[in-house]
Parts: C-alpha cells; structure tokens; sequence
C-alpha cells in the first residue's frame, strides 16, 4: 500500500519515469495507471517471481530479471 500512496505523491512532483523491485501481479493496476499517464515503468524482479498479470503486460512496461543486487544484506 505504502509504494501505491508514495507513487501518487510522486506524481503530484511529475516525475516521468518510475522503477520497482517488484514483479507481484498486485501491482498490475498501478503500473497500468502509469502507462495510462505516459509514465516511464520499469519492473525489476527475481527469476521465478514474476506475476501472471505483469507478464501478460506487452506494452509501455520494461521488465527484467535479475539474479541478485550484488549486496550481501547479512554482512
């Protein structure tokens, strides 16, 4: 919920392009209201998760895969 609300506040600044690290289907109406706005979307998500709803997207959505961030988090 927090990413919806922090997009519609981004979008009040009209900024043109947004990137996610999240490929959930979840987001499909979002991404969508995006493209709809002539935004600039671009999907980063881990092989193996990615939403049935954000493949089936063709157009105006950039997705791509990734292994790892090249971060180790637990130090």
């Amino acid at each position: 919920m927090e990413i919806a609300i922090d997009t519609h506040e981004a979008l009040r600044k009209d900024f043109e392009s947004f990137v996610y690290f999240s490929g959930d289907g979840d987001f499909e109406p979002l991404y969508r209201m995006l493209i709809s706005l002539k935004k600039q979307v671009i999907v980063f998500y881990a092989h193996g998760h990615l939403g049935k709803e954000i493949y089936m997207m063709k157009k105006g959505l950039f997705k791509k895969a990734i292994d790892r961030l090249g971060v180790d988090l637990l130090g």
